[in-house]
């Protein structure tokens, strides 16, 4: 039986699980942060629905109410961006304000990115090395496009300075810029 005073299980309990719920996802091996990040949204959706199909499941009081899910969903949104910008995603600043705050910044990065699939038209693939420079702006502008000024996300653009360059085995990334900048 998992600690009831573990902390993951603490971030478990203010997303909404209850303690039944909360022990069962940390014996079943989502114990902490990083084994949460493990699991994608949809790994998240498929548990949800195997614990509330399975009879097994409501014997031992162990259900998983949407709006936890919701929750879930913006606890591990939470924790990888808290690894992507260099902090450690401890569950213990995982408060009440995040819960709702990274709940609705996840609703509001997945409605962003449902409407820029359909909005901005991806480059055409490159298709020679040769070509960099022509496929260089108009991935530029899809990127600025798609990424907020506030997403964190640095991208690194390789730049080749000659055809030589092109050639060799060995290159580097010359630059880095966000994509706003």
């Amino acid at each position: 039986m998992a600690n009831p005073n573990n902390n993951f299980h603490g971030a478990l309990v203010r997303c909404g699980f209850i303690d039944p719920t909360a022990d069962h996802l940390i014996d079943e091996g989502i114990a902490d942060t990083n084994t949460l990040l493990l699991a994608t949204h949809d790994d998240i959706d498929t548990i949800a629905r195997t614990v509330n199909r399975s009879p097994a499941y409501q014997q031992l009081g162990v259900s998983m109410a949407f709006i936890s899910v919701k929750r879930m969903k913006g606890f591990r949104f939470w924790a990888d961006e808290c690894i992507r910008t260099g902090y450690e995603a401890d569950p213990n600043v995982f408060d009440d304000d995040a819960v709702d705050a990274y709940t609705t910044k996840l609703a509001n990065y997945q409605a962003l990115a449902k409407s820029f699939k359909n909005d901005y038209d991806k480059p055409d693939p490159i298709t020679k090395m040769t070509k960099w420079r022509k496929f260089d702006e108009p991935l530029r502008n899809y990127l600025s496009q798609y990424l907020s000024a506030d997403s964190k996300t640095w991208l690194t653009y390789l730049i080749w300075e000659d055809e030589d360059t092109l050639m060799s085995s060995t290159w580097t990334p010359t630059r880095m810029k966000t994509a706003t900048s």
